[in-house]
């Protein structure tokens, strides 16, 4: 019979010196063929981040980044993501997929406008988040009867961040794409 599940998995060990971070960043997909055209996912990981932007997210007008890395002061930003979705492959070429996505944010870094140029290490505060949302995509594949190709996408997310206790929604909290 057709293999009903497909699972991969995988570690990352990352570690960057200068800011005493070590760690494990495991990763785990699953996906269950329910049907020859239906197919159920979950997938998890940890992720990290050592660069970081000094550009503000809600700066309407950017003509430059300046990155830094982390470092004894910057903590490496983490993330657990977690994922579930079903694709279904129609008939005429054309498929749909719909996502569910939950991200858990620790030691996120936002730019602080009050630094002091001559203070080396605050540039940033940390921040804590979280963000979560749905995906749809409705795909036409080109083929020989198809009268077009393309796709329709929709996009629900929150995302959220707390520093001292305030909960704000940063530049990237676009409710509906």
């Amino acid at each position: 019979g057709a293999r009903r599940w497909l699972v991969e998995g995988g570690v990352r060990f990352e570690a960057m010196s200068g800011t005493g971070f070590a760690a494990l960043s495991p990763r785990l997909s699953a996906k269950f063929f329910a049907s020859d055209r239906t197919a159920l996912t979950l997938a998890a990981g940890r992720y990290t981040q050592g660069l970081h932007s000094l550009a503000r997210d809600d700066s309407p007008v950017r003509i430059y980044d300046t990155w830094l890395l982390s470092d004894s002061a910057t903590a490496v930003s983490t993330a657990w993501h977690y994922v579930a979705g079903i694709n279904r492959q129609m008939a005429n070429n054309r498929a749909l997929r719909i996502e569910g996505w939950y991200k858990d944010y620790r030691h996120l870094v936002e730019p602080n406008p009050q630094e002091d140029p001559a203070v080396s290490g605050d540039e940033f505060y940390p921040v804590d988040g979280r963000s979560y949302g749905a995906d749809l995509l409705l795909r036409q594949y080109a083929s020989p009867d198809a009268r077009f190709s393309g796709w329709l996408s929709y996009s629900y997310a929150v995302s959220a961040r707390r520093h001292d206790g305030v909960r704000y929604f940063p530049g990237q909290d676009r409710r509906h794409e």
